[in-house]
């Protein structure tokens, strides 16, 4: 699900019971677990994060 920033994207997807975490919570889990020490690994946390959403919704594709 893709959108504006703050228009309500993950709260949709919770409300339609979509079984993905949201981005934000995933890069918040990688902040705490890995931390950053720049803008540029900052940013790629927001890239693994999108990575670890597109596998997961794949194999949920696959195999539900």
């Amino acid at each position: 699900m893709t959108g504006i920033l703050e228009s309500g994207k993950s709260a949709m997807a919770e409300r339609i019971r979509l079984p993905v975490p949201p981005k934000d919570r995933l890069k918040e889990i990688l902040f705490d677990d890995v931390g950053v020490a720049s803008r540029s690994e900052k940013a790629a946390l927001g890239i693994s994060a999108m990575n670890i959403l597109y596998c997961t919704t794949q194999q949920l594709m696959k195999f539900g």
